[in-house]
Formats: C-alpha cells, sequence, structure tokens
C-alpha cells in the first residue's frame, strides 16, 4: 500500500523550488564557499530573511544574483581610465 502513496517520479521534479533556502543550500546551488554566501550578505549584494536564528534567502534572488554579471573586485575600485 506505501507505493501506492509515493511521488512517481515525474510529479516530483515539477515540485516547484522553495520560497526560501539556507546559506549553506544558497552556497551550494551558486557553488561558492558558505563564507562567500556572507560576504554577499554583508556587502547587500544578495537579500536574505532573518527567522529568528536562521538567515535564508529567496530562491528568486539567487536567481537574479546567477543571472547578473559581476565584475572582479580589482575592477570595481580601479579607476576609470582616459576620463
Amino acid at each position: 500500500m506505501m507505493a501506492d502513496q509515493s511521488i512517481p517520479q515525474k510529479e516530483a521534479q515539477r515540485l516547484p523550488p522553495p520560497l526560501l533556502v539556507s546559506k549553506r543550500d544558497a552556497a551550494a546551488l551558486l557553488s561558492v564557499c558558505l563564507r562567500t554566501i556572507d560576504n554577499y550578505i554583508a556587502t547587500k549584494e544578495l537579500p536574505c530573511r532573518r527567522l529568528g536564528k536562521r538567515v535564508l534567502i529567496p530562491y528568486t534572488a539567487l536567481v537574479a544574483f546567477a543571472r547578473r554579471d559581476h565584475l572582479p573586485a580589482s575592477a570595481e575600485t580601479a579607476p576609470e581610465q582616459g576620463a
């Protein structure tokens, strides 16, 4: 009887993404370390929600972050030449 109540694999793949993910899951999704996620949150490059002690990141913010172009830190702080 338990087999009848299990979710078929195709239906499991259609489940919507979670609304919020943990910092650890966010790091895994972006293929970066946990400290990098902490730095992105501290510099407000990545928004977060705090629920008690937990720090959660909106999944849509991760997708938007991954789609943006990111300049190396040296390029962001270097003055423009030829101006």
